[in-house]
């Protein structure tokens, strides 16, 4: 997302195109909550990187503000027209490998869990392979008179960072066993940091936010079912699942509804809709709440265990 500016010619219009994206909205209606990917692409400038030749720890966040915009935008558009706001609580950095200074990048967000009050969105930080050979460079031969060690700006190899607090253990020698099951470790781990088209995952970020409706909390569920999100399979824009009617009928003019409505049910209006007709849950499903179930049985450890950090 460019600017402010962008974001508010979506709501005026309706639909327009964005970075390269189309967004509108009805961006979302017959897509599953945990497979609809908004990409953000950018690059590592220079006043963007720090003098050991990658991403600055501090740049991650900063843009990361423009991925998780262009996202909202993408993601929920009908609750951004009906002057919702979206509140960050927490932001959770996993950092897997450097992105080099100058080198292109994606962000890959995505909606991971949610419950009653938070949605946790994920956001991968990737690079496709640029298809050059690496070159491994040959060990240095120690100064006279040095211990052997070469102080160096830039940050250790994967293989040499450690993830506790205390030096490096000095590395022993391996038999054939234990190296050939290191060396499937690594290569498990390899893969799961892979993305289907082949892209390598360098950073992966959960955030923790809610919806608000002036100082009253939204319920996500709510939220993504009034986006158009289903988990009933074969839908899309032109062939929305069968709740996308009831949706229409609060928020569409044509349809009955209009804006101020829509805000009415967000602000506490759900509140008074007896079970059997809560549309939103119906829209989502079972399969969507099984997946919810597990991913944020995954996810919610994070934070629960800040919260506890703070008793420390």
């Amino acid at each position: 997302m460019d600017s402010v500016l962008d974001a508010l010619q979506v709501v005026a219009v309706g639909e327009t195109e964005v970075g390269g994206c189309l967004v509108g909205f009805y961006n979302a209606v017959g897509e599953n909550p945990f497979t609809m990917v908004v990409p953000y692409k950018t690059w590592a400038s220079i006043d963007e990187s720090d003098f050991n030749g990658h991403l600055s720890n501090s740049s991650y966040a900063k843009t990361l503000d423009g991925a998780r915009f262009k996202a909202a935008v993408n993601l929920f558009p009908m609750y951004l027209r009906s002057g919702g706001w979206i509140a960050l609580a927490a932001t959770h950095y996993h950092f897997i490998r450097e992105i080099p200074m100058l080198a292109s990048y994606e962000i890959r967000s995505t909606i991971a869990a949610w419950d009653q009050k938070w949605l946790y969105v994920m956001s991968r930080y990737v690079r496709k392979s640029d298809g050059k050979k690496k070159h491994i460079r040959k060990p240095r031969t120690p100064l006279p008179g040095g211990d052997g060690q070469i102080m160096a700006l830039r940050t250790p190899g994967d293989e040499m960072i450690s993830s506790s607090a205390t030096p490096l253990p000095t590395i022993q020698p391996q038999t054939a066993s234990e190296t050939e099951s290191a060396l499937k470790a690594v290569a498990a781990g390899l893969a799961v940091r892979e993305e289907p088209d082949g892209a390598v995952v360098h950073t992966v970020v959960v955030s923790q936010v809610c919806y608000k409706i002036g100082r009253i909390t939204v319920p996500p569920a709510l939220i993504l079912a009034t986006n158009g999100f289903t988990g009933a399979e074969g839908h899309s824009r032109a062939s929305p699942h069968p709740q996308w009617a009831a949706a229409k009928k609060i928020m569409s003019r044509p349809d009955g509804g209009s804006p101020r409505k829509l805000k009415e049910l967000l602000a506490g209006g759900w509140r008074e809709a007896p079970e059997s007709e809560r549309w939103w849950d119906q829209a989502l499903g079972e399969n969507v709440e099984a997946q919810r179930v597990r991913n944020l049985a995954l996810i919610e450890g994070l934070r629960f265990g800040m919260e506890n950090a703070r008793s420390v």
